[in-house]
């Protein structure tokens, strides 16, 4: 959390270099943040500054320094790994965080780093850690994870049985159903924990959800989703009303909840959304046939190249990002099925 405010418009490639090298460390600050988006000409320039920003004396610009060389990470840029090793060693719980959650972009193997982490002094970094080890399927980790449901801190133990439910282990099952009837974000991340590991004996605890009359459309959108991976029909039929319905809220809710947790019986009504939707609504749409992709590579690359001459040039240009990965996944699957 920094104290900064961002200004009204970043500054340039060449004033964030001379920016990174100020007295002032919110002019450093917002220096990374420029040096993070930069691509093509001077990014190397702006990588090797971001890596010297790591060293500052202040947290807020080491944060954003370590955040901006993930994001050139996950743009493609080979980045060293010495900096995120050296944030996870730091003394400060905050840059060790971060620096977990860069490890994930930019090391090629990043669990080994990673795991020790469940066990330091910090809450904080124990549930960052928890939650990319869930994040990384690290299936050698599931021990460590179980372990942590036992931990101290409330935040590590919901955090472990996130992770477990990513790794299909059902034993943070009781923490789960104990979060399902609150209203925050962690009742959002034990639903879909549970719409993952897709159990039929889960409909007895999110059916009766559905039948809340108060409750807002985002969240029945997504008890839905989780139920009907689990099983039952009902939620099918529930999200392709929402998906059909007049009201924008309830067409969106649908969608976002589908992207969280995919249901390849929902794309018929998807569809619909690309024919008539609005512009908004078909760039979810797009992020829900995408998350399809993961289980139905083949299925999503057909629905989506169906769309491909019919939309705007910008939902077009969306499109065809989201092919580009699906094309990936696709050879992948195919890999996997001459190997097997």
């Amino acid at each position: 959390m920094t104290s900064y405010l961002l200004p009204m418009a970043l500054p340039n490639f060449e004033a964030a270099l001379r920016d990174a090298q100020s007295g002032s460390a919110e002019g450093r600050w917002v220096a990374a943040i420029t040096l993070g988006q930069q691509r093509g000409t001077g990014q190397q320039q702006a990588i090797e500054a971001l890596v010297r920003l790591t060293d500052d004396p202040v947290t807020e610009v080491r944060v954003q320094a370590l955040e901006g060389l993930a994001e050139q990470s996950r743009g493609g840029a080979p980045i060293n790994g010495d900096p995120v090793r050296a944030a996870i060693e730091s003394t400060a719980a905050e840059i060790r965080c971060v620096g977990i959650e860069a490890a994930l972009a930019i090391l090629d193997q990043p669990e080994p780093v990673v795991a020790p982490l469940l066990d330091d002094a910090d809450p904080s970094v124990r549930a960052t850690a928890a939650r990319a080890l869930g994040e990384l399927e690290a299936q050698s980790a599931c021990e460590q994870l179980a372990a942590r449901l036992t931990d101290p801190a409330e935040s590590v133990r919901f955090a472990g049985a996130i992770a477990l439910a990513a790794l299909d282990d059902t034993r943070g099952e009781p923490l789960l159903f104990e979060l399902l009837g609150s209203r925050g974000d962690q009742a959002a991340e034990a639903i879909c924990a549970l719409g993952r590991l897709g159990h039929s004996r889960y409909t007895a605890q999110l059916n009766p959800l559905l039948d809340r009359w108060l409750m807002p459309a985002e969240r029945k959108a997504l008890v839905a989703a989780a139920t009907a991976r689990c099983g039952d029909r009902q939620g099918v039929v529930v999200l392709t009303g929402m998906l059909k319905a007049k009201r924008h809220r309830q067409r969106m809710a649908a969608l976002i909840a589908l992207a969280r947790l995919p249901l390849l019986e929902t794309l018929p009504a998807i569809h619909l959304i690309f024919e008539r939707g609005r512009d908004l609504e078909i760039s979810s749409a797009i992020l829900a046939v995408s998350a399809l992709a993961v289980e139905h590579p083949r299925v999503a690359r057909q629905a989506l190249e169906q769309h491909r001459q019919s939309l705007s040039p910008p939902l077009s240009a969306e499109l065809d990002d989201a092919l580009d990965v699906i094309n990936q996944q696709c050879k992948q699957a195919l890999s996997q099925e001459e190997s097997g």
